[in-house]
């Protein structure tokens, strides 16, 4: 979808149709992802490639995410299987975790948090833990991060 910022209601960052949501609010959240983004550790054992692949990644990791089991004896092949999946996939989940399970494999991707999918109160709580992950990684309060300008 290409963002439309001319048309009523619409976010102008991902042209999603706004549910009751503060078009500044998401606009900051994005800002507060390039932050993190821009500042995340090197010595972290998760390399993101964009600030939408660290968007994923938080989204997993604080547990909004579907999930599928994969019962298999070979979890190499499963896991090979599961990334080639997701590197051909229409869909755009920007991160893609596979866990290691006693029956074989477990992939996870993030939940949606687009305007169709996610309305004030799923969108607040979402952010209240990405951020909450976002400081704790960082050792850096957010309210710090919206202030820091980027050149």
């Amino acid at each position: 979808m290409t963002p439309d910022a001319t048309k009523p209601g619409t976010c102008p960052n991902c042209g999603g149709t706004q549910r009751h949501r503060s078009v500044s609010d998401h606009g900051m959240f994005w800002a507060v992802m390039q932050r993190a983004f821009d500042n995340w550790p090197e010595s972290h054992p998760f390399k993101p490639d964009t600030k939408e692949h660290l968007y994923g990644y938080i989204l997993i990791e604080v547990g909004y995410r579907d999930c599928t089991e994969v019962e298999t004896n070979d979890k190499a092949v499963a896991t090979a299987v599961a990334k080639a999946i997701f590197g051909v996939t229409k869909r755009e989940i920007h991160c893609m975790r596979v866990y290691g399970t006693p029956a074989g494999v477990r992939v996870c991707g993030p939940k949606s948090g687009a305007y169709e999918h996610a309305g004030k109160k799923k969108f607040e709580a979402m952010r209240s833990a990405v951020y909450e992950y976002i400081e704790i990684t960082l050792s850096v309060k957010v309210e710090e991060l919206k202030t820091v300008r980027i050149a």
